[in-house]
């Protein structure tokens, strides 16, 4: 079973294992952590049966909203698996993160 979090606050370094498999400027379970407790807003897609993050959202606002998502290349799933986890935590960060950021420029009147 997949459940998905809206924070980073209880995810360890050890739960992070196998993000950024073959890039050129791989980031450390540590770096990564880092840098979903840094993000404006996180869903995460976390294993229950294993505790490992398999699939991961982010989003800063600089401006203007950017996003970034990822799925954990190590875990033994399908491609029909990890497109479901991708979706679902899409259709998660759809209501606490795109929902919340377009009612702030309504407001903001832009």
């Amino acid at each position: 079973m997949i459940r998905y979090l809206e924070n980073a606050t209880d995810i360890t370094t050890e739960q992070l294992h196998g993000f950024f498999v073959g890039w050129r400027n791989t980031r450390s379970p540590e770096e990564h952590l880092a840098l979903l407790r840094g993000s404006d807003h996180v869903v995460l897609a976390v294993d229950d049966s294993s505790g490992r993050v398999v699939g991961f959202i982010t989003a800063l606002f600089v401006g203007i909203l950017r996003m970034r998502a990822d799925e954990n290349e190590e875990c033994e799933m399908t491609h029909k698996q990890r497109l479901e986890i991708l979706l679902r935590a899409g259709y998660f960060a759809a209501f606490w993160i795109v929902v919340p950021y377009l009612e702030h420029i309504v407001r903001q009147g832009c």
